[in-house]
């Protein structure tokens, strides 16, 4: 639920309408928005190739759009995401398809957001995305402003 606040002004008087609810499912979710970096796959530090990207992972929560690059190619796809369960969909990824000198980055990347259903927003400001099983597959990083 949202919380609304009205002010209506008549004859020099301020009137002020506020409704019951909470916005903390929408704060929640809308703390994933922006860009992220990876910064481990599958527990395992991710080190940028010499003349590639450093793989990253941007959403547009109110567009309900995911996009980034796994280090060679751009990814781009859909994002459904529920702040109440944790639980996150990617739909069909789509990505460019050029060949790169080292695809290790890119071949982790996409086969752990393949088995991503969950996320966190960790304390220490990463998030994390997991499996059925609670096993964390990405750690990303959001990027400063």
């Amino acid at each position: 639920m949202k919380k609304f606040l009205t002010f209506i002004v008549t004859s020099g008087f301020v009137v002020f309408m506020g409704s019951c609810g909470s916005s903390k499912s929408a704060a929640s979710l809308s703390a994933i928005g922006g860009e992220w970096d990876v910064m481990e796959i599958d527990g395992s530090p991710v080190k940028v190739v010499e003349g590639q990207d450093a793989p990253f992972m941007g959403f547009d929560v109110a567009g309900k759009l995911v996009y980034g690059s796994a280090g060679c190619n751009r990814l781009t796809g859909g994002l459904n995401a529920d702040a109440k369960t944790g639980k996150i969909n990617f739909g069909a990824l789509g990505s460019t398809r050029m060949m790169c000198h080292d695809m290790t980055n890119e071949d982790n990347m996409l086969r752990a957001l393949g088995g991503v259903t969950g996320y966190k927003i960790k304390e220490d400001g990463t998030m994390t995305f997991g499996n059925d099983a609670d096993k964390v597959l990405m750690v990303l990083k959001k990027r400063a402003k």
